[in-house]
């Protein structure tokens, strides 16, 4: 395991490290979440900062089976207000996962960063939210109610971003909805 300094030599080189049972990159002094070793039931708290660097990101993965905690069993996943991107296929298949609260300061969701979570039953996004990504959640067939924080004035999201075939209840403040061109 790499036990990186506090401060990198270059503030823009971009290394890798471990932290516990997690794994992260380090770029401008930010880490970004890139793997978890351990398939957690109950709780997952994702720490505000790994090695000593904030955490910013919960990495993206290039197909489901690589997303940082694909398929995991926990219920609830509590993570820090740091945080500002949940990158793609992140949470994809966490069937266990009853409730997530998404911390205040996240502006962007990833492509289906929470697909087949198929029992969350109630999602609100933050009001700092401006992208949600194709398929983000989709197939979370548990979702019955989405609700978009006060404050937020624009979101651009990607294609089947909601395919959730459940929801019976959504509330909007005063936010405005770009669609995807489906053309």
């Amino acid at each position: 395991a790499l036990s990186p300094t506090k401060n990198a030599p270059n503030q823009s080189e971009t290394f890798a490290a471990t932290d516990g049972n997690w794994t992260y990159t380090v770029t401008n002094n930010k880490a970004t979440i890139t793997a978890y070793s351990v398939n957690t039931t109950g709780t997952l708290t994702i720490p505000s900062t790994l090695g000593g660097y904030p955490v910013v990101a919960i990495g993206s993965a290039s197909s489901p089976s690589y997303g940082v905690f694909y398929n995991d069993s926990f219920s609830y996943v509590s993570i820090p207000s740091t945080v500002t991107t949940i990158g793609d296929y992140a949470f994809y298949g966490c069937s266990s996962l009853l409730e997530i609260n998404l911390p205040s300061n996240l502006t962007t969701l990833g492509n289906h960063s929470f697909s087949d979570c198929v029992a969350l039953t109630k999602l609100t996004i933050p009001s700092k939210v401006t992208t949600i990504g194709e398929y983000c959640f989709a197939w979370c067939s548990g979702i019955t109610q989405l609700d978009f924080a006060t404050g937020i004035t624009t979101i651009s999201y990607g294609y089947g971003a909601f395919l959730c075939q459940n929801v019976t209840t959504l509330n909007f403040s005063n936010t405005m909805i770009n669609t995807p061109d489906l053309s």
